[in-house]
């Protein structure tokens, strides 16, 4: 039974430092820490619960103050992660095309030579 919690958890750690990026971005636009500054006391914490809540379960059990606290915020954290994720594709779809036009425009510099 030990054995089981320590590799869940071994494995939301490592879900969390895989999207620390996205939880930076989610805690600083969604204005968490600014709401909740005595949550920010239990910053890893806070990142645990977030991963949970958004890459992990979805969902979060118990009813603690954290707890509860990161669970209203989890509509928010979605809809800034949406938008988070559709900026990405767009800007993937715009560096396509520029690495496309840029080697179009190099083969035909040495087609013209």
């Amino acid at each position: 039974m030990v054995l089981q919690n320590v590799k869940a958890l071994t494995a939301l750690v490592s879900e969390a430092l895989r999207h620390r990026q996205k939880l930076e971005v989610l805690i600083t636009k969604s204005k968490i820490s600014e709401n909740e500054p005595a949550l920010f006391k239990q910053i890893h914490l806070v990142q645990i619960l977030i991963t949970e809540l958004i890459w992990g379960k979805k969902r979060l059990g118990g009813e603690s103050k954290p707890v509860v606290t990161i669970g209203s915020y989890q509509e928010k954290f979605e809809k800034i992660l949406n938008k988070l994720e559709r900026k990405n594709r767009s800007l993937g779809r715009s560096d396509q095309i520029f690495s496309t036009a840029f080697l179009l425009l190099y083969y035909l510099s040495f087609a013209i030579r």
